[in-house]
């Protein structure tokens, strides 16, 4: 865990397949000595054996073996390391289509996304037409409002300025069209191989720092990729709200209990705290706390952690994507919510039922459109025939077919999110206005194993 004067913010790196995030994320974790000469020197030796030679950065993230035979990240993977002013938590996200739904578990509760994109020949065209594009909505709608932008591989077009200029152009076109302020996001050309321009800044005779632009005066704040993580001002913390926790990973270890781990998005958690999980209703207790492998004695909002919760009975069925709370003010077990929703591809009637993610959970949800509204004014429709779309809004219930968490957007905001997703593609976004909660455990519990079958 970081110095307590430091700023922790939670970073999740972004963008299309091959872009080079692996490499860049590793690249920082090497510049600021959060991985040693030797593994550096093992991880080389390594990537060259295997025929990889230019992946011993991307391999401080990319451990599983499937990822090192295909190239590509597969899973989530954090890193931690600490500048002069920040503990900064990488989360590295895997850029295919085909694990989107890792892509959107990372990225809930980051403060900040790190977009990159690269600059070789054909490849920033690419990244357009595939995960780029998808990766900065997706951000956007689960709630980050901050992006910084790496145009990586700079050395491949000898940085050239009419390449870096062209990248900055159509990327700003898409980040604003995705809602997010283009004009003040940091454009930080570097190479993730070499390492240039991630700590030290270049010495370039056109690159002078991004632009910002605010009231039609252009500065220019900063041009490393340091400086544009002192960028940002520190996050909000939800640190007075109930307890929160959506469950990322679950680890069952002999000897030691069953391990839950993800990102705090509200409240506080000690050693002793009794937890519910939801949506199936058991109850645990917290053994200890971890962050990066050490223990610790409180986690607060915005802490990635591990709880310990023991070793559970048979009949508690802890799995990845639930979310654990305080037994007092416990997270809604629910049969079905409302949620307002904006159609982006692909009509939406009743009786549909597309994959819908919230929090870190998703799961097949029936819909019964109850309203269809006009998406800039909100109002009603009147439509006799309740077909949604695309452009258009609606007002629908949403009955989870199997296990999946939900809350009211204005009271948890990271789990009153969805997004709806269907043959691969995202074709809704939406905020949950109100749940139908149960109160009864017991058959919470029933229903959810019906569901869901037992552990």
């Amino acid at each position: 865990m970081g110095s307590s004067d430091k700023t922790p913010i939670k970073l999740a790196v972004l963008g299309h397949v091959d872009s080079g995030k692996s490499t860049v994320a590793g690249q920082m974790m090497y510049q600021w000595n959060a991985v040693d000469e030797a593994t550096m020197e093992e991880l080389e030796n390594d990537a060259a054996n295997s025929g990889w030679e230019s992946s011993e950065y991307a391999w401080i993230f990319d451990k599983r073996q499937d990822e090192r035979a295909s190239g590509d990240t597969i899973d989530v993977t954090l890193g931690e390391f600490e500048t002069d002013d920040h503990v900064v938590t990488l989360i590295d996200c895997p850029g295919h289509n085909e694990y989107t739904k890792n892509m959107i578990n990372g990225t809930v509760g980051a403060d900040c996304a790190l977009l990159v994109v690269s600059a070789a020949e054909g490849e920033f065209e690419e990244g357009l037409r595939g995960q780029m594009r998808e990766h900065a909505r997706l951000a956007f709608y689960l709630g980050i409002r901050r992006v910084i932008v790496a145009i990586t591989k700079m050395d491949s077009c000898d940085w050239s300025e009419d390449r870096y200029n062209e990248i900055v152009t159509e990327t700003k076109r898409i980040l604003s069209k995705q809602g997010f302020n283009a004009e003040k996001t940091p454009y930080v050309p570097i190479s993730g191989l070499t390492g240039d321009n991630i700590s030290t800044a270049i010495d370039s005779p056109w690159y002078n720092g991004w632009p910002s632009t605010s009231n039609g005066v252009t500065s220019y704040p900063g041009k490393s990729l340091l400086d544009a993580i002192k960028y940002f001002p520190p996050p909000a913390r939800r640190l007075n709200a109930s307890f929160r926790l959506p469950i990322r990973k679950v680890y069952n270890i002999p000897n030691v209990g069953t391990i839950v781990t993800g990102t705090v998005i509200a409240g506080r958690c000690r050693p002793g705290m009794t937890v519910r999980l939801s949506p199936g209703g058991s109850v645990a207790q917290v053994q200890s706390i971890q962050q990066f492998h050490k223990q610790v004695k409180e986690c607060n909002a915005g802490d990635i952690v591990g709880l310990n919760l023991g070793d559970l009975s048979d009949d508690i069925d802890v799995r990845r994507c639930a979310v654990v709370s305080e037994v007092k003010d416990s997270a809604a077990i629910c049969d079905s919510f409302t949620a307002h929703i904006l159609v982006l591809d692909r009509a939406l009637k009743s009786g549909c039922a597309p994959s819908v993610h919230c929090g870190t959970g998703h799961a097949p949800c029936k819909f019964e459109i109850t309203d269809v509204l006009d998406s800039r004014t909100g109002k009603s429709l009147n439509q006799k025939e309740k077909i949604a779309r695309p452009g258009l809004a609606a007002l629908v219930k949403v009955t989870p077919l199997k296990h999946l968490c939900a809350e009211r957007y204005q009271d948890y905001q990271a789990l009153g999110r969805i997004i709806v997703r269907d043959s691969g593609r995202t074709i809704a976004v939406g905020t949950v206005e109100a749940v139908d909660k149960t109160t009864d455990i017991a058959k919470a519990r029933d229903r959810h194993f019906r569901r869901n079958g037992r552990p």
